[in-house]
């Protein structure tokens, strides 16, 4: 079962996304940010909606000559939207990198882009096509420009 159609549409479900630029349905990413001097210890995630999942910092803390990632708990982070605003360390050090696991996307699909989609898979069905020569619809192409990123 695909995450947008019935059925095995996975290279269906790709090629959408790859088309749109991101992933529109529900999905699992990670990311890993350094801080930057504009920045300050915040980072920008590049997908939502967005449901914190893990958030680690790499840390090193030469006086006791500890340099690994540690968990920082969600609740000590500040989220606006995408931006999240880490506080340092508990030894008051900041973190050198930021990895952030976390839930993006929408859970409903639309109608329109479940028929894209399956335009996408019955074509990919004949052995004459592949995915750099898929003759699309009007409206399936209207539908990948109204999500297109």
């Amino acid at each position: 079962m695909g995450r947008y159609i019935e059925g095995d549409s996975s290279q269906a479900e790709l090629l959408f996304e790859r088309l749109i630029g991101y992933k529109f349905a529900t999905s699992t990413l990670t990311e890993t940010h350094t801080f930057g001097k504009k920045t300050g210890y915040q980072i920008q995630l590049r997908q939502s909606p967005v449901e914190i999942l893990l958030v680690e910092g790499y840390l090193k803390f030469n006086e006791l000559r500890f340099k690994d990632w540690v968990q920082v708990p969600i609740e000590n982070i500040c989220q606006m939207g995408r931006v999240l605003d880490i506080p340092p360390s508990i030894f008051q050090v900041p973190y050198e990198q930021i990895r952030v696991i976390y839930l993006a996307g929408e859970t409903v699909i639309p109608d329109e882009i479940k028929g894209a989609i399956q335009e996408i898979a019955d074509h990919l069905m004949d052995e004459d096509m592949n995915e750099w020569h898929i003759p699309l619809s009007k409206t399936t192409l209207d539908v990948i420009g109204r999500y297109k990123k």
